[in-house]
């Protein structure tokens, strides 16, 4: 948590430098700290996590067209949201973000 806590640090004071680099990394620290949160048993932060790097890339493509090779990363992280239903037993859940792949 504490390397973690110091990459939102430093990504936050180089935000307006590097915008696109940083929102890039920040879909990786996200996935890491969404990691953390599950394998600590916190899954709803976990999606949390999820989503906001989703968010991340999905703010990268709108912004810059040639970034769309990006897409697959979203893809990744429904399944690692359909997994965490299907962990869950919440069998719906996990249908609808299979049906989003």
């Amino acid at each position: 948590m504490a390397l973690l806590r110091a990459a939102d640090h430093e990504l936050r004071s180089r935000a307006v430098e590097f915008r696109s680099v940083n929102r890039y990394v920040e879909r990786y620290r996200l996935s890491a700290l969404a990691y953390y949160h599950y394998m600590n048993g916190n899954l709803e932060g976990a999606e949390i996590c999820l989503s906001q790097a989703h968010d991340e890339i999905g703010a990268l493509i709108e912004s810059h067209d040639f970034l769309l090779p990006l897409a697959p990363h979203c893809i990744d992280f429904i399944i690692q949201r359909a997994r965490m239903a299907r962990r869950e037993r919440e069998w719906r859940k996990a249908a609808f973000y299979i049906e989003a792949v």
